[in-house]
């Protein structure tokens, strides 16, 4: 990275906590558990049941239980 490149990034680092502040905040879909606690919003899919991915782990099965929204 250039000196100007990463002048460049320091500036919107500082910009984006300056408008932004510093806390993420997670919202979990009720298919997923975490720490033994089921999350109260609903999943929903911009796809259906469609999956471009195909990825090992699931083959687009996670998006079986979502809404879909298409």
């Amino acid at each position: 990275m250039s000196p100007e490149d990463e002048h460049l990034f320091e500036q919107a680092f500082r910009e984006a906590r300056a408008t932004h502040g510093t806390e993420i905040t997670f919202y979990l879909p009720g298919m997923i558990r975490y720490e033994n606690q089921r999350g109260r919003y609903p999943a929903v899919s911009v796809t259906g049941n469609q999956c471009e991915l195909q990825c090992e782990h699931c083959k687009g099965r996670l998006l079986d239980p979502m809404i879909p929204v298409t």
